[in-house]
């Protein structure tokens, strides 16, 4: 898919506070995130209860129960239909100090590690 036909979420179009806290269940209404899209934002997952199906820079993944997983701003992301009970953060970069996003953006830059030590049997 060419990046200019995948559309970027902005926070501030969401939430004017630079920080969101949704039901995984509630954010699954909006039709536009079971499409490919970016964030302008970080994303942190919280898995409670189920399996969340995403698809992370055409990585199909399943993320378990108990497990956060976060994802960087501009990597692109589909969520799929799930019965997973989660919560998704957004965090707008302004809020992060720059040591922690340093941290956040070479784990991803790096494979992914954080990830792989969560639930690297999970990838499918």
């Amino acid at each position: 898919m060419s990046n200019e036909l995948i559309p970027t979420i902005k926070l501030d179009e969401v939430i004017e506070l630079g920080l969101q806290v949704v039901d995984y269940r509630k954010a699954g209404d909006l039709h536009f995130l079971k499409s490919p899209h970016r964030n302008e934002h970080y994303l942190f997952v919280l898995v409670t209860d189920g399996n969340l199906k995403l698809v992370v820079d055409s990585r199909g993944m399943v993320i378990p129960a108990q497990s956060v997983y976060y994802i960087l701003p501009g990597q692109v992301m589909q969520h799929f239909d799930t019965e997973a009970d989660a919560y998704v953060i957004a965090v707008d970069a302004f809020l992060l100090n720059q040591t922690y996003k340093f941290i956040l953006d070479e784990g991803c830059i790096l494979g992914l590690e954080h990830f792989q030590i969560i639930c690297k049997k999970h990838f499918y």
